[in-house]
C-alpha cells in the first residue's frame, strides 16, 4: 500500500524493520477520489495529513483573476501536506488532477511518531524542508520538471502518458502553445535518446 512512500524515504535514509512497521501503521484509512476533486481547501482546519498512494495531486492557489496557480505536483509516495500537521491548515488547496487513492494519516499518529521515533521525525522533517525548497523554485522547462522536480525521471525514462500529464499542467500554467509543448517534449525525448546511446 505505501511501497512508493517507503522507496522515496529509502532514497534519503536506511529504514529499519521496526521503522517500516511504524510507517505502515500511520495510515488510518484510504479513500479513492475522482479527478478534479478538491481534497483540502485553503484555511480548512486539518486533523489528518494526506499520503498519495496512487494518482496525482497538485497544490494550487486561486488568483484574484479567478485563475488557478499550480504550485507543486505530488505523485504516489508523497506526503502532500505533512506541514499541515504543525500548521493545522493550509494556505492553498490540494486537488486531485487524476483519479487518486489517498492514505489519511491522523495527526495523533504523527505526534506519536515524533515522540517515540525521533529519527523518523527527522527524516520527515527533511521531507518538509525539501518540499519547501521545491515550492520556492519553479520549474522552467518540461525536462526540469521531469528530471529535477519530480521522481518521474529517477527510475529511467518516464511513460509517454506521465510526460503528457506534466506537459499539460505546465502548458496551462505557463501559457505554452502547441509548438512550445512539442519543443519541450522533443528536448526531453532527445535527452533520453542520448542516455540510451551511452
Amino acid at each position: 500500500m505505501i511501497t512508493a512512500h517507503l522507496k522515496k524515504l529509502r532514497l534519503r535514509a536506511a529504514i529499519s524493520a521496526d521503522e517500516e512497521r511504524v510507517i505502515h501503521g500511520l495510515v488510518a484509512e484510504s479513500r479513492r477520489s475522482r479527478a478534479d476533486t478538491v481534497l483540502a481547501k485553503a484555511g480548512q482546519p486539518l486533523n489528518v495529513s494526506m499520503l498519495v498512494l496512487d494518482g496525482w495531486l497538485v497544490r494550487s492557489k486561486d488568483l484574484p483573476s479567478g485563475e488557478r496557480q499550480v504550485m507543486e505536483i505530488h505523485l504516489p509516495g508523497d506526503f502532500a501536506d505533512l506541514y499541515g500537521f504543525t500548521l493545522k491548515q493550509l494556505d492553498h488547496d490540494l486537488i486531485a488532477i487524476t483519479e487518486c487513492v489517498i492514505g489519511y494519516v491522523p495527526h495523533e499518529r504523527l505526534m506519536e511518531l515524533t515522540e517515540k521515533h525521533p529519527r523518523l521525525a527527522r527524516i520527515y522533517w527533511l521531507s518538509t524542508n525539501i518540499d519547501a525548497a521545491i515550492t520556492r523554485e519553479m520549474a522552467l522547462s518540461l525536462g526540469d520538471a521531469v528530471l529535477r522536480r519530480l521522481d518521474l525521471g529517477s527510475g529511467g525514462e518516464p511513460s509517454v502518458e506521465d510526460v503528457g500529464v506534466v506537459a499539460s499542467v505546465m502548458a496551462h500554467e505557463f501559457g505554452w502553445d502547441l509548438a512550445r509543448i512539442a519543443a519541450e517534449r522533443t528536448a526531453l525525448a532527445a535527452f533520453y535518446s542520448e542516455r540510451r546511446l551511452v
